[in-house]
Formats: structure tokens, sequence, C-alpha cells
């Protein structure tokens, strides 16, 4: 879904995450592969947030990833990926008319 650019993306990622967090509880230590699986949606979720220009909000989560051992690699690549996007947004009429 996020490959396709399909909306439903976010609710299929929130669906995945609460049914986690229904199996496990608040105080269960998460097997690796489930911890992997997490990683893996929000990988998805911050991949889907910036090919729909939710820019602000994919960078937010970035920044917090950066922090996180396991998604560092990624979390700095999207982030540069953000600082490129951004540059090729299309100017908005105020600043358009400031030239």
């Amino acid at each position: 879904l996020v490959s396709l650019m399909d909306v439903r993306v976010f609710d299929v990622i929130e669906h995945l995450k609460v049914q986690v967090e229904d199996h496990y509880g608040p105080d269960d230590e998460l097997p690796d592969s489930v911890d992997d699986f997490l990683d893996f949606l929000k990988r998805r979720y911050v991949t889907a947030l910036i090919g729909f220009k939710e820019f602000d909000k994919a960078e937010a989560i970035l920044r917090k990833m950066v922090e996180d051992d396991s998604s560092d690699d990624f979390a700095i690549r999207k982030l540069a990926e953000l600082v490129t996007l951004r540059g090729k947004e299309t100017p908005t009429d105020d600043n358009q008319q400031q030239h």
C-alpha cells in the first residue's frame, strides 16, 4: 500500500500496531522479531508520510529514530531525502510575488 500511495496504509499500520499492543502487555518485553516488525512498520509509516508530503510529521518521527541504533541509518537517509524534497517543493504564490 505504501508503494501504491494508498491512503489506507495509515489505517493498516495503526491496526497492526494495536494488534501487537493488545497481544503483549505494556510491561512485557517484546520478542526481537516483534520489535523488528514494529520498527519495520515505523519505517513504512514514515515513508508513507513522505509520499503524501507530510514532511513535518515525518521529520518529527525521524528525529526520534536517529537516536535509535536499529533505525538510525534509515532515519539519516530519510532526513536527507526530506531536505532534497523540500528544496523541490513548488513555491507558493506569496514566495513568487516576493521575487
